[in-house]
């Protein structure tokens, strides 16, 4: 696609970045990589730059930078310090099995419109603490405490079901009963 048959910059930059999350979602991850560092360098507004940042640590991570990835992550919960950048770095931790660090993020994360999305990833590193338990004691809380996380997110208004099922931690969630009862009916 060129810039040329698309007069309005914006909308150029839109189609470039879905462009690069479809890569993204196809696992062409240079590519995406491409599109996405393009677009950065062209300097963005707020929103779009927090997205497609988002979306380029994503890349850079999955093709194996985890540390650049990282710096990315945290730059961005100084630059636009939202529960979406936020969330960005928490799963970050989360997706390395750093459930303690993530759960740190998650609660030192503003609450924002987004913030369903925080309480929907804290109940499933619950889950993921819960599952992999063997003391009776600590598992309890753990349920209860994943439990707690989830119906808040609901409360907040979560729907988003589609991006909690490709969470790591997941099919933990499913087991436990107060989750599992809810995700089947939606």
């Amino acid at each position: 696609l060129s810039q040329m048959h698309f007069p309005e910059a914006t909308e150029y930059r839109k189609i470039q970045f879905y462009q690069g999350v479809c890569y993204f979602t196809l696992k062409k991850y240079s590519k995406a990589k491409k599109i996405f560092a393009s677009l950065i360098s062209q300097g963005l507004d707020a929103q779009w730059d927090l997205k497609v940042q988002l979306y380029y640590a994503q890349t850079l991570e999955q093709m194996g930078d985890a540390k650049k990835a990282f710096e990315i992550y945290t730059s961005l919960t100084k630059k636009y310090p939202s529960s979406k950048s936020y969330l960005g770095l928490a799963a970050f931790f989360q997706r390395r099995n750093m459930l303690d660090r993530a759960l740190e993020v998650l609660n030192k994360a503003p609450k924002d419109r987004e913030t369903s999305y925080l309480f929907a990833l804290e109940a499933l590193n619950w889950a993921i603490r819960w599952k992999r338990e063997k003391r009776a004691e600590p598992k309890n809380i753990y349920k209860s405490k994943a439990v707690q996380a989830f119906q808040k997110s609901l409360e907040w208004g979560f729907q988003d079901f589609g991006w909690l099922r490709q969470q790591p931690g997941f099919q933990e969630a499913l087991e436990i009963g107060g989750i599992q009862i809810y995700l089947k009916d939606n």
